[in-house]
């Protein structure tokens, strides 16, 4: 039975998303319809710049709700630049937002927290570069591997494709001029422990699933 105390839901083990009585994850004690509606990142963002502030609550929620689509692949990067641009405006939920971006990173390979930080780091700007004038095709063999993401191998597809498609959607999700990604350079680092222990843990479900 839920428990307002436990720390992660009891159904899926998933902290992301719990309040407690409601899981958004697999939606256990989730009754009304409305609680499980997607959002867009224009409903997103419309809800981080309403003149009245909203709740806390009420902005972790729509950001749990937030799918730009059904993809865990190209969601990557809109993930994590939103939840740079939540962090940024709201710095107090940034632990509980930050799971989010972490899950889908974990389902796409990262396994420890450079993994992770690589997405958003002091050579960001030198990786978009280097792939501004990528001519390979998704479908081919990449020529060489972007630095710092030889772990990242979609299936199928040339990661430096689907790299630089991902950086471009980070950067759009992440507010004008790119604040929720300035926040994620500046602050991420030192969630390195958190980040570890949240795939650590990821991990470890996954094993006891196999």
């Amino acid at each position: 039975m839920p428990n307002a105390q436990t720390a992660v839901c009891p159904k899926c083990g998933f902290s992301y998303g719990w309040d407690g009585n409601r899981c958004r994850h697999c939606k256990l004690g989730v009754e009304d319809s409305s609680q499980d509606k997607f959002v867009s990142l224009a409903e997103l963002q419309e809800v981080l710049s309403r003149p009245e502030p909203a709740p806390d609550e009420l902005v972790a929620d729509v950001f749990g709700r937030f799918r730009p689509c059904y993809s865990v692949l190209w969601s990557a990067g809109f993930a994590l630049g939103a939840a740079g641009l939540v962090c940024h405006l709201r710095p107090q939920l940034a632990r509980q937002v930050l799971v989010r971006p972490i899950e889908v990173l974990f389902d796409l390979g990262a396994r420890s927290a450079d993994h992770v930080l690589c997405w958003a780091d002091s050579l960001l700007e030198v990786r978009r570069e280097a792939l501004a004038d990528c001519t390979e095709s998704i479908v081919d063999p990449p020529r060489a591997l972007l630095a710092g993401f030889t772990w990242f191998h979609p299936t199928g597809m040339n990661p430096n494709v689907c790299l630089k498609a991902l950086f471009e959607d980070m950067m759009r999700a992440s507010g004008p001029e790119g604040v929720g990604v300035e926040w994620l350079k500046a602050n991420l680092p030192q969630y390195r422990e958190v980040i570890q222990t949240i795939l650590d843990g990821l991990a470890g479900r996954r094993a006891l699933q196999a």
